[in-house]
Formats: structure tokens, sequence, C-alpha cells
């Protein structure tokens, strides 16, 4: 140390500490700041941010705005598909038939634009939140399904998965891959070939619903599709997607701003009509997430922006950019769209590590599905999102929730009953 750390009374007397979430290490608040921050000549005007979290099981999704005296205003919510959360943003916004997004996503990138004579799209910027921003992660899935979903999410495709970084051009096959599980099919073949015992560990859940690799596209999410591989790149596409339809129906801009309906892993910015609204606009806010190229949380950007919200962003973060190149492949972008990773993975588990794919992709198996089958799955998933994205009702009464509740409730022992306790237990104590 080229200099004396010095830490007497006058060093402690001016020292602060940072706030409780940074000690923490939940917040960044160097990035929150300049997220909520908002230019003084738009006044009151909210800015909306396209929060993505991932857990270990889950990606989750919401369009939150900020305000001073109140805090957060949450738009719109979706757990475990971008495209979900994009319908219901656009249905509760009375935009879904306006801005209906990628229907039939093929990997492509496109922006959600503005139509004439009509509302702009519902604008959302990705929120990672401290993930990492890699090239084809599982945020610029969720991204990716919110712009297919008809949300206006500013980006590029350079954080799409096919995006070749020296050409920088976007691999339409490999993004549509990624969408409809393809990469996840790949991966169960994979282990069936290499690592049964792996492939019976991880996909269990797929094997006792006898799924093989080639059913994924078919079938990913209980409501939609899938149900398998929730916090994955594509599943990040699919929320992304999901709460981007969901924030453009809120607004009445989902059949202005239908986003890419067929996603072929291109990069597209969701752009405004003639005569018409513009985008609805948020902006990526990742947390803690690593950006990383390829990270999730610009899958979830990915699926907000294919929805038909406007979040600003380039695709350099995309799975297939090529850094030297500064090209994207929408083939590498595709194939992450509709889970072509997952697919590849599979069907190199399946050759290399049979037992570690009988392992990991053991829910795959139980239901049949095979690599191949990932890519249907997922598209299928993705028009059933757009086809009816609005979260369902609850069908429990209130009496049971109450009852649910009240379940695991100790109630506190009166004096009386402390005592007689008490001697319970010495009488109990004598007798022995």
């Amino acid at each position: 140390m080229a200099f004396q750390s010095v830490k007497n009374s006058a060093y402690f007397s001016r020292y602060q500490t940072k706030y409780r979430r940074r000690r923490e290490g939940k917040t960044d608040y160097y990035a929150r700041k300049r997220l909520i921050s908002q230019a003084k000549n738009k006044y009151n005007a909210p800015k909306y941010r396209l929060v993505v979290r991932i857990s270990n099981r889950f990606v989750t999704c919401q369009i939150v705005s900020s305000k001073v005296n109140v805090g957060f205003a949450n738009w719109t919510a979706a757990y475990a598909t971008g495209l979900l959360v994009a319908r219901r943003a656009l249905i509760k916004l009375g935009l879904d038939k306006k801005y209906e997004g990628v229907v039939e996503p093929e990997g492509e990138f496109e922006l959600t634009e503005a139509i004439e004579d009509g509302p702009r799209p519902f604008k959302v910027f990705l929120d990672v939140g401290l993930k990492r921003t890699s090239t084809g992660a599982r945020v610029f899935g969720a991204m990716k399904g919110a712009s297919d979903g008809g949300l206006y999410v500013p980006h590029s495709p350079s954080r799409f998965p096919g995006w070749d970084i020296e050409t920088e051009e976007l691999d339409d096959e490999t993004l549509r891959k990624y969408i409809y599980g393809g990469h996840v099919a790949e991966y169960m073949e994979m282990l069936i070939d290499d690592d049964e015992e792996r492939y019976q560990k991880q996909f269990s859940s797929l094997i006792a619903d006898g799924i093989e690799s080639d059913q994924l596209e078919d079938i990913y999410a209980p409501r939609y599709g899938i149900k398998w591989g929730l916090a994955n790149w594509t599943a990040a596409y699919a929320t992304g997607l999901l709460v981007a339809r969901r924030a453009l129906i809120k607004l009445g801009l989902d059949k202005k701003y239908e986003g890419v309906v067929e996603p072929e892993g291109e990069f597209e910015l969701t752009e405004a009509i003639e005569d018409g609204p513009r985008p609805f606009k948020v902006f990526l806010d990742v947390g803690l997430k690593r950006t990383s190229t390829g990270a999730r949380v610009f899958g979830a950007m990915k699926g907000a922006s294919d929805g038909g919200l406007y979040v600003p962003h380039s695709p350099s973060r995309f799975p297939g950019w090529d850094i030297e190149t500064e090209e994207l492949d929408d083939e590498t972008l595709r194939k992450y769209i509709y889970g072509g990773h997952v697919a590849e993975y599979m069907e190199m588990l399946i050759d290399d590590d049979e037992e570690r794919y009988q392992k990991q992709f053991s829910s795959l198996i139980a239901d049949g599905i095979e690599s191949d089958q990932l890519e249907d799955i997922y598209a299928e998933a993705y028009a059933n999102i757009r086809e009816n994205p609005l979260p369902e009702k609850s069908t429990k009464d209130k009496a049971a929730i109450k009852a649910e509740s009240l379940k695991y409730k100790q109630n506190k022992l009166t004096n009386a009953e402390r005592k007689a306790r008490v001697q319970a237990k010495i009488v109990a104590a004598g007798r022995a």
C-alpha cells in the first residue's frame, strides 16, 4: 500500500454506512438511480422498467414504475414465461388486439413498430438486476418473448443466441431453436447417448411424464405447454413475451403493436406507428445480475421486445453476437428462443453421458419428450400466450385461503395453560 491507512476518530466520525440493501448486496443503487430518473421536461410522466429476476427454478418479469411518494407501482408480472407477461400487460392496457407481436416466432430479430392511425406500442426497458448479460443469457429470452408479445423493448440482437460476433449477424435458426426449446431437446439427446444416469437424474420429471426431447416444443409450461426448464433462456424469453402482451392489453395497444409474431432471431426494435400512439417504452432492469453476453435477462428483454414493448437495447448481448465482426447470428438467437440450445445439450448428453442425461432430463424422459420436440412445444406455448395472456382467476374461495393461512399458526398459551403444562411435565417425570 502506497499510503498509510489512518482510521482515527476523525475517520469514524465521518464514516457513512451504505444503504441496507447495498450492504446486503441486493440492490445496485448506481443503476437504480439511472433507471428511475426522468427528464424534467417530461414532468410527471412515469418511466417504466422491465424487471427480470431469475431464481433457481423460475423466471419472473415485472413492469414497474417509480413514484416519489408511494415507491414502486407494479404494472404487471408473469412467472416462468416473457411472452405471457407481455400479453397480460397488453390486455390490461387494451392494446392486445392492436399489438399482437410475433405470433409464430422464428428467431428473427424484430422490434415492435407503431401502427398507423393508432396508439404507439407499450415501451418498456429490460431490467436484469444483477444478472450477467452474457450473449444468449436467459434474461434476453424473456426480453425476446416480451418483444414478440407486442411490447416495445428497445434492444439489439447482439445478446441473442445465434449472434455471430465476427459477422455481426444473427442466426435466426439458432434463436428459433432456443425459443422452442430445441437446445433443451438437443441436450436431452446428448445425455441419452453419453450419460444415461445423468439424463435420468436431470430430466427425471420429464421421464416420469413420458416426455422425450422431440416433444419439448409442444409442451412448454403447464398452462401454455411448458412444464420443465422454467429458468432457462427459452423460458425467460417466454416470460418477457408474456409480460409484454399483458402490458399492451392493459394499455389497449395489443392490436397496434403485435411485436414479432414469428421470431426468427433477427434484431428488431419496436417502432412507432404513423398517426397513432407511440410504443410503450420500458428500460431493462437486471438488478445485480451480470450482464454477460447471452445472459437470460436478455432473453426476457428479447421476449418483451418481441411482445410489442419498446425496450431500448442493442444486439451485442444476445446469444450469437460476434464481438469481432459486431454482427448477430440470427440462427443462434433463434435457437435460444425455441430452446434449441437445450435440445443440443440433451443430444450431447445422450451421446456422452447417458447417466447424467437420465438424471438431468428425467421429467422430459418421463413425459416421452425428445430433443427434436422442444421447438414445437415452445412455438405452441408462444401462440397460446398470444391467444390468452391474462392470468387465470383463483378457484379457491376465501374461506379455503384463510384456512390454509392459519394451518401452521400457533396460538399463544395463556398463563394458566402454561402452568398446567409445567405441572403435567413434572407429574410425567415423577412417574418415570
